[in-house]
């Protein structure tokens, strides 16, 4: 049977948890289960701040999608620089004092904190950063619903970065090197996400002006 758009998307959504535990099962093999204690902390503090920012894109969801379908594009470009810059900048509000004091909030919450918990933690929330500023790129390639292409991909570049992991881990790499991976991963996915939305998604879409606002916080769109 031919795989439908949501079942491409499922795939995407599947390679995602398989990273995520995936991780844990290889710093299992390679470093004991102790570690994954350290791991499962940094997880749920780190997903407890994602979810403070997902509230945010979710509100501006229903505007992207209106100005997309309407091809309202001058709104749409409106909506893709504040909605980056807002999201990343309340996230980044939120985890600034968190990360230089991320010994002190770890043992007020837990007291005794596993070593690995801080360092995890940290390159956590290093990735959930990069990640904020494609969610309103993301939100418009699913509006589009041309989806196939970037659910394949990124599924695909998930499951590698988990086996790249398993490498680095075999050959002795640190316990926090799966995370660096998922660094890199969201920092490939960002350069993905902007080209796919010119080239497939909205090819008036101007990814120089775009890094402008965003990251130089250029003001007007030419």
């Amino acid at each position: 049977f031919p795989v439908t758009i949501h079942g491409w998307d499922l795939y995407k959504k599947f390679s995602e948890i398989l990273l995520v535990q995936g991780v844990k099962v290889n710093l299992n093999l390679f470093y004991g289960v102790i570690i994954n204690s350290s791991v499962a902390i940094a997880n749920q503090a780190q997903g407890g701040i994602a979810a403070f920012v997902n509230n945010f894109t979710s509100a501006i969801r229903p505007q992207t999608t209106k100005s997309f379908v309407a091809k309202e594009f001058s709104a749409l470009n409106s909506i893709l620089d504040l909605g980056t810059r807002i999201g990343f900048f309340l996230l980044f509000v939120v985890c600034l004092p968190i990360i230089f004091n991320a010994n002190m909030v770890f043992e007020f919450w837990l007291g005794n904190v596993p070593v690995f918990a801080f360092i995890f933690f940290k390159l956590g929330i290093s990735a959930v950063l990069i990640s904020v500023i494609t969610y309103p790129v993301l939100m418009t390639i699913e509006a589009s619903e041309k989806m196939k292409g970037m659910s394949f991909t990124c599924g695909t570049i998930n499951l590698v970065g988990l086996i790249i992991g398993y490498f680095f881990l075999k050959n002795g790499y640190p316990e926090f090197t799966p995370f660096v991976v998922k660094i890199l991963i969201e920092l490939i996915f960002f350069v993905f996400y902007l080209t796919y939305l010119k080239r497939v998604v909205y090819p008036g879409f101007l990814i120089g002006d775009f890094l402008l606002k965003v990251i130089l916080l250029y003001r007007d769109w030419e």
